[in-house]
């Protein structure tokens, strides 16, 4: 139907128009709302764009907010929806550990953004393929 295509189309541009205007916020340095965050990923996840909330996550974590149990449910439900449970599942998990070990370590976040950035190109890659 072509009204659900432009539809799902303005809705992902308006995803994208969030997430750079986090990046912007980011850039001049002012104080990120973990809400913000959580709504965006929930958005994603309505709209399929799995890619964009695993992205969030990383930012949020880089930004040393603290990420509760709303936002691990809004990941997991993004994830869901799209129909990756293992992938939002291990996302979990990976947080979790990190979490538990220590969000300040170079090493860790420089591996979690690679597991990041891997996942990120492989939800883009299916995305395209729809």
């Amino acid at each position: 139907d072509d009204d659900t295509e432009v539809a799902r189309t303005i809705a992902k541009a308006q995803i994208d128009l969030g997430y750079h205007t986090l990046l912007l916020m980011r850039a001049r340095k002012l104080p990120p709302e973990p809400i913000a965050y959580k709504l965006l990923i929930q958005a994603c996840g309505r709209c399929k764009v799995t890619h964009r909330a695993s992205r969030l996550m990383y930012m949020l974590s880089q930004d040393g907010l603290a990420i509760n149990s709303e936002i691990y449910t809004s990941l997991i439900t993004a994830f869901s929806i799209d129909g990756s449970q293992p992938s939002s599942l291990a996302l979990y998990q990976m947080y979790e550990d990190d979490n538990i070990s220590s969000l300040s370590s170079s090493q860790t976040s420089g591996s979690n953004h690679l597991l990041m950035e891997r996942h990120a190109s492989s939800s883009t890659h299916s995305e395209h393929s729809l």
